[in-house]
Order: structure tokens, then sequence, then C-alpha cells
């Protein structure tokens, strides 16, 4: 959905949750950056082996997590059972804390939603406009174009972490989630689709940094095993 300059956002703040694995430093312009949009910060620790416990301790965030590392999607699903334990919000948005989906562009999800009501509003990312790999930008797109043909899911970007989400889609997805892994981005949409929630996309800035992709956990085998497993199950059950 293309969002216009002139427009300006006329819904409450959301909360943010931030899953966050050995991202150091970088997490704390994130938080910094994310402040003006939200009214509350929740970052989950999925059990970092650097310094990033030490950073989180001053970030002036709600702070949760565990020691030893279980995964993006435990991280994100602990975040949601966190957050839904206040009853004082109505959207949230989830995003990276490495410095890769930029907090400035937080706005163009409350217009999205402001305009449709969307459940679901999904990050698409700009590729071209950066200095990616050639070999990730093609994956992405390959990945994202076929799970959308076989899924009819009609998503440009189906990984992208950066998300917003309505309290009620939360409130019935998260019983349903049980990938543990990268796999839950894909999960999630999966299943909103099948239960009738409205999914819509924004573009958004694509940040790459050398420094980031080699602090990327992502494991290109075991972790597209684990979404090819997602899909079959959507499939099967469809």
């Amino acid at each position: 959905m293309k969002i216009t300059q002139k427009s300006k956002p006329e819904n409450p703040l959301p909360v943010i949750l931030i899953p966050c694995y050995n991202c150091g430093e970088a997490v704390m312009e994130v938080v910094r950056k994310c402040r003006p949009y939200t009214r509350r910060i929740v970052t989950v620790d999925d059990g970092s082996t650097d310094q990033t416990p030490e950073y989180l301790r001053h970030c002036e965030t709600d702070v949760i997590g565990w020691p030893q590392n279980r995964g993006k999607g435990a991280a994100l699903l602990e975040g949601f059972r966190y957050l839904l334990q206040d009853p004082q919000w109505t959207l949230a948005v989830t995003l990276d804390s490495d410095g890769q989906h930029a907090p400035e562009d937080l706005p163009h999800f409350l217009l999205c939603y402001q305009e449709t009501r969307a459940d679901l509003i999904v990050g698409r990312r700009r590729f071209e406009a950066v200095k990616a790999p050639i070999i990730r930008r093609g994956a992405n797109t390959a990945s994202s174009a076929l799970i959308s043909r076989i899924t009819g899911l009609g998503l440009d970007d189906i990984q992208c972490g950066y998300r917003l989400f309505s309290r009620r889609a939360i409130e019935q997805l998260t019983p349903l989630l049980s990938s543990t892994s990268y796999a839950i981005e894909t999960e999630m949409a999966l299943l909103a689709r099948k239960h009738g929630f409205r999914i819509e996309q924004v573009d958004i800035q694509c940040i790459y940094t050398p420094e980031a992709h080699q602090k990327s956990s992502w494991r290109p085998l075991y972790d597209s095993y684990n979404i090819a497993k997602v899909v079959l199950k959507s499939l099967l059950s469809s």
C-alpha cells in the first residue's frame, strides 16, 4: 500500500516489541529512535552471549528473556504473551534489534492501519535501494513469490519482521503459533489469512550493513526447512 507524505496518523501509540540476540550496542539506537512513536517498549533477550544484556539494562525498556538461545519465534511468542498482560494497548509493532528496520518508517504502518484497519501490516523492504548481496535479495524475492503463489497469500516480503498487529490478531493467533525459529513470520501470515484477518503491506527502507549481516542468526538451511514445513502444514490443513 502506498502512503502519501501529507497524511498524518491519528491512532493510539502502539507498544513496540523487539526480539534481541547478540545485537550489541545497536539496540540502544533502535530504542532511542522508537521513543517518539510509542508508549511502551518491550525487549526480549533471546540468550545473547555478547554485551547485549548490559546494553538492554541501559535502554529503559521492559526486559524479559532467558539465558539460552531459543530462536526468534520463541522470543516473539514470549513477548506477545507478556504484552497481553497489559489491557491498555490496541496496536503492537515488531521490529528487529540490529538497526536494519528504520523506526522512522513506523508512521507508514500507522497510516495504513488508519486507512484500512488491517489486523496485520507487513513491511515490504526496498532491496533495490541498498547494496545488499544479490544472492540474499534474490533468495528473499524468489521465496516470497513462491510461497505467495502456492498459498495465495499475496505478500511481496513474507519474511520481513517489521510488522504492525491489532490486539485481536495477537490475542487469537498467539495460542495457535508453534514455530520457534524465523519460520514464525510465515506462520503468522498464513494463520492470519486462514482466520480471516485483513492483511496489508507497506513499503519500508531496507538498511543493510555488513556488520549486522555477520551477526545475523539466520541459518539458511535450517530456517528454510522450517519455513517449508510451515507452508506444507498450512496447505494440508486448508
